[in-house]
Order: structure tokens, then C-alpha cells, then sequence
């Protein structure tokens, strides 16, 4: 009578470099590209606050061209206010413009990132890690991981970033206000 062994698999947790979260990952990935990140931060930071303080300035030029009393400081008052809403519209839009051209750039090299380290991370398992998984539901769940990844960078860029400033922006001006 032959002994016959029982052999059982564990699933062993992955303690590799590659994080397991999704906003780590995102960090991981875009480590490469912390001067295109940073630049698209300060570019959505510089147009949504000049965003807002175009709001102010056309509150400023009616408020002002109201209060002023001769035809003279009633131009000052335009000349002044206008030039400086204007400026404030050219900075916003540039700065908007500037945010998108570095944060699609860091989402895509950020993807691009993503998918070398999952597809380098996949290929040093073994033949038997492929044959009893299937390999196409790896491909898509490391294309999922990847597409993903370049999608929170453009969500965070793009939505979460300027609500949060004018958020935070409001709360400290409704602080500020005199009751």
C-alpha cells in the first residue's frame, strides 16, 4: 500500500514593493513624475484661485464704479478693475490650459508606469501560476489596475482638487466676514 501525500496550496500575501492600494499605487507609479505632478497641481491651484479672484474683481469694479462720484474716478475705477479682471481671466485660462497639458501627460506616463510594473511583476511566476489562473483575466486585471490608476490621477486633478479649494476657499471667507 502506497502512502499517498496531501499537498495543499497557501495563498501567501504579496510583500513586494508594488503597494496594494489604490491611491499608494498611484503614488508608486507617478514617483517618476514628481515635477509633472507638481506642476499640474500648482497649474490647478493658480487657475482655480484666479478663477475666484475674478469673481472678487467684478464685485470690486461694480461696487467701486457705484461708490465713485465723477466721471473720472468712475474711468479709473473701470480702467483698474477691468485690466485687472482681464489679467485674471488670461491667468486662469492659461493656468487651465498648463493643467492640462502636465496632468494628462503624468497620466499617461503614469499608465504607461502601471502597466510595465504590473506586466514585469506578472512574468517572474512560474509556468504552474499561469496554468491554473487564467491568463487572459490577469491581462484584464492588470489593464483595470492600470486604466484605473491614470483615471484617479485626472480625477483628483480635475474634480476633486478645485472643489476642495473653493471649499476651503469659502469657509475662510465667510470667517473672515464681519457679521
Amino acid at each position: 500500500m502506497q502512502k499517498t501525500k496531501s499537498t495543499t496550496t497557501e495563498t501567501v500575501a504579496y510583500k513586494g514593493d508594488i503597494p496594494n492600494t489604490p491611491i499608494r499605487f498611484v503614488l508608486y507609479i507617478s514617483r517618476q513624475f514628481k515635477f509633472l505632478a507638481l506642476g499640474a497641481i500648482i497649474a490647478v491651484l493658480t487657475a482655480q484661485f484666479a478663477e475666484m479672484a475674478a469673481v472678487y474683481a467684478i464685485s470690486q469694479l461694480v461696487d467701486n464704479f457705484a461708490a465713485a462720484v465723477t466721471k473720472t474716478e468712475q474711468i479709473d475705477v473701470l480702467v483698474f478693475w477691468g485690466v485687472v479682471f482681464v489679467t485674471l481671466g488670461l491667468v486662469d485660462r492659461i493656468a487651465w490650459r498648463a493643467s492640462g497639458f502636465s496632468g494628462l501627460a503624468w497620466a499617461i506616463k503614469a499608465d504607461a508606469v502601471a502597466y510595465q510594473e504590473l506586466y514585469s511583476y506578472i512574468t517572474k511566476h512560474s509556468h504552474n501560476y499561469f496554468s491554473s489562473r487564467f491568463a487572459g483575466s490577469l491581462s484584464n486585471k492588470i489593464s483595470n489596475a492600470a486604466g484605473n490608476s491614470a483615471d484617479m490621477v485626472m480625477r483628483f486633478l480635475w474634480d476633486i482638487l478645485p472643489v476642495t479649494i473653493s471649499v476651503f476657499a469659502t469657509v475662510w471667507l465667510f470667517a473672515a466676514i464681519h457679521w
